[in-house]
């Protein structure tokens, strides 16, 4: 009778999966760890796996192996099914640490800076993959420097010593020396520049520094306070006929002076009386 032919494959399929390496427990977050799935028998048709964890909050894998550390925590199953049969697994666990922060690096470490004029301090938290790299900044004279996420503003003429702590470890810190100086004086003027005064009256000065934004303080001397006398706030009393120059001097400064020439007069007659007014 007639015959047939049967054509017949037969495929071997996956027994088991080796999952290396299987225990890893100081995977860094960020950081990553290949694995790789061993099928058995080595004659396995189908050797494709798919990997898959039980925690891609913690610890994710992609669809080579590629394990990467999302957040402390663990242990985490990494599993490999196979492809061929999807009851054919392996596994290896990962667990995920934290690196601590070991040293903070500042740039600068010291500054100087004028009233009114701010600066930026960069910190460099260590090693490079810590897992927190919070920072806390503070100043130990919030009168003279403040400073928020790194940026000193100056508020007056002192010293402050600004702090930068670690948020994870705070026993570990750096130190930044601030000094807030004046703002430099430009110049000085008085006015009026002349003046003239009679005996036993008085006038008032006024002085200007510039730039504006600098110490506006000044004292006031005279050349000859027997002739005219001047107290703090610049007002001139005339004491005796004769010349005096008075001068403005800036108290942050101390250089910069601005004058003023003061001429003391007599007093005018302004009438006469004759005693007795009549005579007979």
């Amino acid at each position: 009778g007639p015959s047939t032919t049967l054509s017949v494959t037969v495929t071997q399929l996956p027994t088991s999966i080796t999952v290396t390496p299987a225990t890893t427990n100081n995977l860094k977050v960020g950081g990553t760890v290949q694995l790789t799935a061993d099928v058995l028998p080595a004659d396995a048709l189908n050797k494709a796996v798919t990997w898959s964890s039980s925690s891609a909050a913690v610890a994710s894998v992609n669809s080579t192996g590629l394990v990467t550390g999302v957040s402390i925590g663990g242990p985490v199953t990494i599993t490999a099914t196979s492809n061929a049969d999807g009851t054919v697994v392996g596994t290896a666990t990962v667990s995920v640490v934290k690196t601590d922060v070991a040293s903070i690096a500042v740039d600068p470490a010291t500054v100087t800076i004028t009233l009114g004029q701010s600066a930026t301090i960069t910190a460099t938290v260590l090693p490079a993959d810590a897992t927190n790299k919070n920072l806390t900044w503070t100043s130990s004279a919030p009168g003279v420097a403040t400073v928020t996420n790194g940026v000193i503003n100056s508020v007056s003429v002192g010293t402050a010593t600004i702090t930068v702590t670690s948020v994870d470890n705070p026993a570990v810190y750096q130190t930044i020396a601030v000094t807030v100086n004046n703002v430099a004086v430009s110049s000085v003027t008085v006015a009026p520049t002349t003046t003239s005064i009679v005996v036993g009256s008085t006038a008032s000065l006024t002085a200007t520094v510039l730039p504006a934004n600098a110490p506006q303080t000044v004292t006031w001397t005279s050349s000859a306070p027997t002739i005219a006398t001047v107290s703090a706030s610049g007002v001139v009393t005339a004491v005796a006929v004769g010349t005096a120059t008075i001068t403005a001097t800036s108290t942050a400064d101390g250089t910069k002076t601005a004058t003023c020439a003061v001429t003391v007069t007599p007093k005018l007659v302004t009438s006469i009386s004759i005693v007795p007014a009549t005579v007979s």
